[in-house]
């Protein structure tokens, strides 16, 4: 059950040829990069969009050197500051991080009209998370992180907090986390 409500959270995707987007994919740096992509239909309902997302109708899933340069961004220009209840907690951690991928994609990917495919991903935690905080083997309650989708198609989980990464089904099948919603 687990499986499959992870399958629907995360799927988002719908595989999308190259060529059906004209000019857009010339660069040829580009190329390997926009390997794995996803386009999405865009909504006419306003009230459905505002609602349900997502933001963005193309994404550009970054390869694992692609997530390593961004995370050495991230570390870089992160402001640094210090947890603080409601104030600057797990919410606005999270909103740093996918603000930042952001930037970095626009940057990296020569200013591709596509966003990068790292949301933010509202959770339950239940039991141990030391995967991604060191030492928290009995937590419970609501949370925030990242999510980023390799262009392999491997989903992960970025803890901003800690630093950590980690494949998504490492902890859902492990039942240390519940996805309660998505946003890319």
């Amino acid at each position: 059950m687990r499986k499959l409500l992870l399958s629907i959270a995360l799927g988002l995707m719908l595989p999308a040829n190259a060529t059906e987007l004209p000019g857009l994919l010339s660069d040829r740096i580009l190329a390997k990069e926009i390997s794995t992509q996803f386009h999405l239909a865009p909504i006419t309902n306003q009230l459905e969009d505002l609602l349900f997302g997502p933001e963005d109708c193309l994404y550009i899933s970054p390869t694992k050197d692609d997530i390593e340069a961004f995370l050495k961004f991230y570390r870089w220009r992160r402001e640094g500051l210090p947890y603080l209840p409601e104030g600057w907690d797990c919410d606005n951690f999270s909103s740093e991080a996918k603000y930042l991928a952001d930037v970095w994609a626009v940057r990296y990917y020569s200013h591709t009209p596509a966003a990068i495919a790292v949301g933010k991903a509202y959770v339950k935690l239940d039991g141990d998370v030391s995967d991604i905080f060191p030492g928290a083997i009995d937590v419970h309650g609501y949370h925030v992180l990242n999510v980023i989708r390799r262009s392999d198609g491997q989903w992960l989980f970025f803890e901003p907090q800690s630093g950590r990464m980690v494949p998504i089904e490492s902890m859902i099948y492990e039942g240390g986390i519940e996805v309660l919603k998505v946003t890319l």
